[in-house]
């Protein structure tokens, strides 16, 4: 049987989507059109397709339409981003050339003004695939009919996952990019004032880059903590990462958490975090007192000292992530629900 032609129209292509993209590949002849740097290499088994965008105003403009070239596709997947017009325009306008068409994102947003143009484009879509239950709800209740709606639960691919949670401790972590946005500050602050109700032995390692890390490093200096921080930088190895989540109590990310939260469940490391940031959709997969620990401002401290003191609670805490990425949120998991908005099952 001849294979079907998959189109996927994206902003960028990240590293992490990668995976999922070649799993993909296993089933349907993938192309994916896109505007940030090149990222193929010879072992990838989808085609990459880049063009220039322009910024104008709010819209993102490629100078290259992202019409079908050749033959039509079977199936078009697009960003469910008002922002990017190829991305929902052409598949709009031509199924002919574009197939069943498919909304992929997070559903709704932040801006209730977009919401109406949402539920428009919805309606018309053949599909929309969602990252989690409660963006699917909100669609329902919103009049999306339940037939049109697919989750496919976002995750990120660690090909050696494993639960490391009754692995000794020595550390608290953080792992990503190094923003104002991600608060790591908040965590070198607060390690300063629990030093002394925490084991001599505990550490912060701090995995990721960033604008700010020459900020932080300064902080660490000025603060005296320079024997007890430590900043890696960017670590894409999985066995080094292993070996760093291996040895924490939890990762700690006071500000924005996004994608984090899977990589370090995947490890058996329970996430530590604070309520009322601007968190991705992953803050649903947190559990507190099950998989994570989310405090108020005042209680930051006071939950690195739990762990830090209570081994025991960081390994059940940590156990109950691994279950739930093991569980729940494998590639396999995500390849499913894709399959499913793809193939209209």
């Amino acid at each position: 049987m001849e294979r079907k032609r998959l189109l996927l129209l994206q902003d960028g292509l990240p590293p992490f989507r990668k995976p999922v993209y070649n799993g993909l590949a296993e089933y349907y002849d993938v192309t994916v059109v896109h505007s940030g740097e090149p990222r193929t290499t010879a072992s990838d088994q989808f085609r990459e397709v880049v063009h220039p965008v322009r910024h104008r105003g709010p819209l993102w403009i490629r100078d290259r339409t992202t019409e079908a070239p050749g033959e039509p596709y079977d199936v078009t997947v697009s960003m469910f981003d008002l922002r990017w017009p190829d991305c929902i325009l052409p598949p709009l306008r031509d199924r002919s050339a574009y197939g069943r068409w498919i909304l992929w994102g997070h559903g709704y947003g932040r801006s209730r003004l977009a919401r109406p143009a949402r539920d428009w484009l919805a309606a018309r879509a053949d599909g929309v695939l969602l990252y989690d239950d409660g963006a699917a709800t909100d669609m329902q209740q919103s009049g999306v009919r339940p037939h049109k709606i697919f989750i496919a639960p976002n995750t990120v691919h660690v090909g050696n996952h494993r639960d490391l949670s009754d692995a000794p401790k020595t550390s608290l972590i953080y792992v990503g990019r190094l923003t104002k946005g991600k608060r790591v500050d908040v965590l070198i602050d607060a390690f300063a004032r629990i030093r002394d109700r925490i084991p001599d032995h505990v550490r912060v390692e701090v995995v990721g880059d960033g604008h700010e890390r020459a900020a932080l490093e300064r902080r660490v200096l000025r603060m005296g903590l320079s024997d007890a921080v430590t900043f890696y930088g960017a670590v894409h190895d999985d066995e080094v990462l292993s070996d760093l989540f291996a040895r924490a109590y939890a990762c700690v990310v006071p500000g924005y958490v996004g994608l984090v939260v899977l990589h370090s469940f995947a490890y058996g490391v329970p996430v530590i975090t604070r309520r009322g940031e601007p968190h991705a959709p992953e803050f649903s997969d947190l559990a507190h007192g099950s998989n994570a620990l989310i405090c108020d401002r005042g209680d930051f401290a006071d939950a690195l000292v739990d762990v830090c003191t209570h081994p025991e609670r960081a390994a059940a805490l940590g156990r109950n992530a691994y279950q739930f990425y093991a569980s729940k949120r494998t590639l396999d998991m995500m390849l499913y629900g894709f399959r499913k908005a793809i193939e209209g099952w």
